[in-house]
Order: C-alpha cells, then structure tokens, then sequence
C-alpha cells in the first residue's frame, strides 16, 4: 500500500490519506502511535481527498471506481467514522453550495476559484480541484 493524496483537516488534529489499497485513512495527529481509522468503501484506488470547510467532521473521498465518497467523523465515539450514501449529484451540490457561502464570509479573494463545481464536471474532478 502506497499513499496517494493526503490533507490536513481545517483544524489540523487529522489526517486524511487515499491510498493504492481501495481505502482512505484517518490518523489524529495527537496520537501518532494509533492506528489509523480505515475508510473502505471503494473499488479503485483512493486519488483524492478533502475536508468540508465548514464542517471539521465531514471528509469525501474520490476513486478510480468513479465514485466520491461522504463521511462523518465522530469524534466523540473513538474517533470512528461512518459513510454517509448520497447520490453524487447531491455531494457535488452541496459542496458547490457550502463553497460559496464560506468564501461569501471570507470574502471574494478565492471565491472564482471554490465555486467552480459546476455539475457539469465530473464529481471525483471537482473534488479533486477542490483539494489542489
């Protein structure tokens, strides 16, 4: 297993890597010699990775199977995390949705650059040029 694409959570307490082996990986920072939390779900490798903006417990995860992922944190439970089934066209209106109002109340710096998740695209890319 090689690791394909990491980021830091906004808070900077996780980790969140994708990896060769169909999984993404959780580690908390504050406790390096725990195992990492695994998120399986998909058929491909995991390419890219992203934490909601406004929402330090929410992550995607995007595949070679062509699939994105949502998950919840929990945080308050042994730092688990569950997945959350959502059609795709839901996950990328919802991001496109929160994006804006997060760079609405940062102000208009980056704003071109986070709304562009038209539903055009395909969902893994926008997560992936929401990562970059």
């Amino acid at each position: 297993t090689f690791y394909i694409k990491a980021c830091f959570s906004p808070d900077g307490r996780f980790i969140l890597g994708g990896s060769s082996n169909d999984t993404a990986y959780v580690w908390d920072v504050s406790r390096p010699a725990a195992p990492p939390i695994a998120l399986r779900g998909h058929r491909g490798e995991v390419t890219c990775t992203a934490w909601r903006l406004d929402d330090f417990d929410s992550l995607l995860t995007g595949a070679d199977d062509g699939t994105v992922r949502s998950w919840s944190l929990q945080r308050g439970k042994g730092a688990a995390a569950r997945e959350e089934r959502r059609a795709a066209a839901e996950i990328a209106t919802e991001i496109s949705m929160r994006s804006a109002e997060v760079e609405e109340r940062r102000g208009a710096a980056q704003r071109a650059a986070e709304m562009d998740f038209g539903l055009e695209a395909s969902v893994v890319e926008a997560v992936h040029d929401a990562v970059e």
